[in-house]
């Protein structure tokens, strides 16, 4: 088959399957092409999806340069929401140079920002949200919002970096529940400074009344409870729990010290 001929039978293929033409160099279209027909490879959304999953960026590109729409589903799953959720960064920024939507939503409603956040692809998170997608979006299963499933799955990485893509740190999820009361009860010190820095309320109340404080302090975390008074949280509820709280952290709350936030060198 003549290289002319194969184009129009590309084309043909991509279109029926409910593709958009994207606008690609004709020649580089031409030579990516013959090459994928030199390898019996057809430009359709199955085999295309396929590549995605194995994570052939070699191939992916040659249909990316083929013309081959970026946001086609083979199942109704976007290949952007695949390569976020098993944390295919190069694929994932390859399908976003490509024009791939950065919000696609599969057929559950989740975006590949909130896939990549559930599954702890902190590279992907950020790459995604440069592209554009949104990192405040909530979960339809639960409210969550992706700093809160950052902070359940336990990923102080990811959580650092949707605070740096300017993610709401005071966006509330179920309960009231804020990033910081979530990171306060986890007891991670980075992630609670970076919040503060960023402007989240150091005495929000969760639903039941927990302060963050209060989260820190029950958990036994005494360098979150001396990050979170230095911030100006509130002790007033202090003579509640005071007697609940190891030694350290009672002496903390009581003015006299404790826990060192100095990292050793």
């Amino acid at each position: 088959m003549k290289r002319s001929a194969w184009l129009v039978l590309l084309f043909s293929s991509s279109l029926a399957l409910g593709g958009e033409p994207r606008k690609v160099d004709p020649q580089k279209s031409d030579d990516a092409q013959f090459e994928l027909q030199k390898r019996k490879i057809p430009l359709d959304a199955s085999h295309f999806m396929g590549r995605v999953l194995n994570n052939d960026g070699k191939t992916v590109q040659l249909f990316l340069d083929a013309g081959f729409s970026p946001d086609e589903a083979d199942d109704g799953t976007p290949p952007l929401y695949e390569a976020a959720n098993r944390g295919y960064v190069d694929i994932v920024k390859m399908l976003l140079e490509a024009g791939a939507k950065p919000d696609i939503k599969n057929r559950n409603g989740e975006t590949p920002l909130q896939a990549a956040v559930v599954q702890k692809q902190a590279d992907c998170v950020k790459a995604l949200a440069e592209a554009g997608a949104n990192p405040n979006l909530f979960y339809k299963n639960d409210g969550d919002t992706p700093l809160l499933r950052a902070s359940a799955v336990d990923s102080p990485e990811t959580v650092l970096v949707l605070i740096d893509v300017k993610a709401d740190v005071n966006r509330a999820g179920q309960n009231n529940s804020t990033p910081l009361l979530a990171e306060a009860q986890r007891g991670h010190p980075e992630t609670v400074r970076a919040l503060l820095k960023a402007g989240a309320k150091v005495n929000v109340r969760a639903a039941g009344g927990a302060s963050p404080l209060m989260m820190a302090a029950f958990s036994g975390n005494a360098e979150t409870v001396q990050i979170l008074m230095k911030a100006g949280a509130d002790r007033k509820d202090v003579g509640t729990y005071i007697g609940s709280v190891s030694p350290e952290i009672k002496k903390i709350l009581q003015g006299g010290g404790g826990a060192s936030t100095t990292k050793k060198k």
